[in-house]
């Protein structure tokens, strides 16, 4: 019966832990948008409740709740210009069958369910896309999924959003610029830290490159014992020992090309050094001046195609 009870007891504080992780979850999200809400009400000039039932609408169409807020004012501004005289603006008004002084009378979310209105009645045809893309700019192509919605779907859609109240998204809006600042000033906090944190690091990664450039070194020379290269074996056993000791592979010295003048002067300084330079006819003697007169034609031939050796 008691490990009946604890185990339903675990199965309890595990559903617990999950749903608070859940609500914590939503808790940000809900923070999140409404910080955006609110910014987007201030920078946009539009109430915040507006923009909630206008971001339904958004999200049902597939549309980006900005870019409809973006899209409406400008619509808003073109209704503006045509009661002013704008012929371009009183053009498109009048092929979509809206009137600008009507519309200058109603709330932003009514002029977008007369704006669909009018786009769902009309032929839809390139004079009426023409127009729609006068009246609202750039993000006219976009707002076309909001309006394909008509009046009817969108006035629903707005009608029926739950929005959150003013204060509230002002304490959201508050509420994140504080855990901004936090998150700041605890990133600049642990600083220190995160530059130790990244110098171990640094640290780790080269240990393992030596690790590795040893055993890389290694394989080679096991490929080098099985061909017959016993030399090439041990040096890359040497290397291999190296890098794992001093974590850095060792310089390879490149072989110095002795030129053929130089190579003549010294080999003519042994010959005349030499204990048989007397023309004894000994081998070493024979092997110096057959090496004499092949540096001789070298160098001949080297001066008719002006070789340069360094």
């Amino acid at each position: 019966m008691k490990a009946r009870f604890k185990k339903v007891g675990k199965t309890m504080a595990a559903s617990m832990a999950i749903g608070a992780v859940a609500i914590v979850g939503m808790f940000n999200k809900f923070r999140h948008e409404m910080d955006r809400i609110g910014k987007l009400s201030q920078r946009l000039e539009e109430a915040p409740e507006t923009l909630q039932r206008i971001g339904l609408a958004a999200e049902l169409a597939g549309a980006d709740l900005e870019t409809v807020v973006k899209g409406a004012q400008k619509f808003v501004r073109s209704v503006v210009e045509a009661t002013e005289g704008s012929k371009i603006y009183k053009r498109a008004m009048d092929v979509l069958g809206l009137s600008a002084k009507d519309l200058l009378e109603l709330p932003l979310e009514d002029q977008l369910i007369a704006l669909s209105d009018a786009y769902v009645n009309s032929g839809k045809g390139g004079a009426e896309l023409a127009a729609i893309q006068d009246l609202l700019g750039k993000q006219g192509v976009e707002l076309l999924p909001l309006l394909r919605m008509g009046p009817e779907a969108l006035a629903k859609a707005m009608g029926e959003a739950k929005v959150v109240t003013s204060e509230t998204i002002d304490e959201m809006q508050e509420l994140n610029d504080e855990m901004t600042i936090m998150s700041r000033d605890l990133q600049v906090g642990l600083a220190p830290f995160f530059k130790w944190m990244s110098e171990k690091l640094l640290m780790l990664i080269e240990q393992w490159d030596r690790v590795m450039g040893s055993f890389r070194r290694g394989g080679r020379a096991v490929g080098k014992l099985m061909q017959g290269n016993f030399s090439g074996a041990i040096e890359d056993v040497k290397s291999a020992v190296d890098i794992r000791l001093n974590g850095r592979v060792p310089d390879v010295k490149t072989p110095v090309v002795e030129p053929p003048e130089a190579k003549r002067l010294r080999l003519r300084e042994e010959y005349y050094n030499s204990v048989d330079g007397r023309g004894s006819g000994t081998a070493n003697e024979q092997r110096l001046i057959n090496e004499l007169i092949a540096l001789t034609a070298q160098i001949r031939e080297n001066n008719k195609t002006a070789v340069q050796y360094p």
